[in-house]
């Protein structure tokens, strides 16, 4: 949640600190309140199933067990369906359109502004009750600029008025020709801003309604250019840690025939045998590891791929120094 405080828009970058510390909240009411409510309100809560010591183990079982062995015959079938049911859903990525939403989009329903808007747009002419473009400036060049944006193609130049200035500052407006929040009415925008920042000293500033959407909708393209990766990026370091993919080390794994002993090899292992690898696929043979613990010393895990296998001493974890 704290990506989002990267974001440009604030309602998205306030976002991140309230939802931040609603996660936390939950995580200390999950692991202080929720305890003491359970022992308090007894074993009933967790109606209709009431584990007990000696209860029959649940996993075993039941629809989801059944969905474990149906995916334990067909492994290769089940990611490959899998995964291309996910890369088909992850298509609708690239057509992401979170860029703002119009005036008319705003609302579900079609209150009576909406209504009027289309009247108006239906019955007079765009140039003369268009959207207006407020521009702020120095008042010593008010006349340049006001010059500029009456000159700006997109622009009904007889709805240009004198400025009105107000000590150090001027104000002045201009009537888009285009419909309001199109492209077109954005390009003009463009136009204007490019006009009067070009005009030295004259430090002016280009608003109104249409300038405001369109620049919610930049900041939203660079909102979502930016936290969607990053987000990812942040999740995908957290699993990493969490299932140590990034500090344990591949080991070397060396195939060897039993001798009879109990450990040792018989022979030694071939070429193909030789080598560093993360995963062995050795069944009902002996196998010694060799791995290089270089730059970490901490916990690691070593562990059989059949999870039932646990209990068989072939999961485990082991320090190094």
């Amino acid at each position: 949640m704290l990506c989002l405080t990267v974001a440009d828009s604030n309602a998205t970058s306030g976002m991140g600190p309230v939802a931040a510390i609603g996660i936390v909240v939950t995580v200390v009411v999950m692991l202080t309140l929720l305890p003491a409510l359970l022992v308090t309100v007894g074993r009933w809560v967790f109606w209709p199933v009431r584990p007990r010591y000696g209860s029959v183990e649940p996993s075993a079982t039941g629809m989801w067990a059944r969905a474990g062995a149906a995916i334990a015959r067909r492994p290769r079938a089940v990611w490959l369906v899998t995964s291309l049911a996910l890369a088909t859903v992850a298509l609708g990525v690239f057509r992401l359109d979170a860029t703002g939403l119009t005036d008319k989009e705003s609302f579900r329903a079609t209150p009576d502004s909406v209504v009027g808007e289309a009247v108006l747009a239906a019955h007079f002419p765009v140039a003369s009750g268009g959207q207006p473009v407020v521009v702020l400036s120095r008042a010593d060049r008010a006349a340049d600029v006001r010059a500029a944006v009456a000159a700006t193609p997109g622009i009904d130049a007889a709805s240009v008025p004198a400025p009105v200035i107000q000590g150090e500052r001027a104000y002045l407006e201009g009537t888009l020709t285009a419909p309001v929040d199109s492209a077109a009415a954005f390009d003009t925008i463009d136009r204007v801003r490019a006009r009067v920042h070009a005009i030295p000293g004259a430090d002016a500033r280009v608003g109104g309604r249409t300038a405001t959407n369109l620049d919610l909708r930049r900041a939203a393209q660079r909102d979502q250019s930016l936290i969607i990766p990053l987000v990812l990026a942040v999740v995908l370091v957290i699993l990493a840690l969490l299932l140590r993919a990034i500090v344990a080390p591949p080991g070397r794994w060396r195939r060897c025939r039993p001798s009879g002993t109990g450990s040792g090899c018989s022979t030694p292992p071939t070429r193909a045998d030789s080598g560093w690898f993360s995963t062995l696929r050795r069944p009902a043979e002996e196998v010694q590891v060799v791995t290089r613990f270089a730059g970490y010393g901490g916990r690691y895990v070593f562990h059989c791929h059949n999870l039932e296998h646990e209990d068989m001493a072939m999961m485990a974890n082991f320090v190094t120094g």
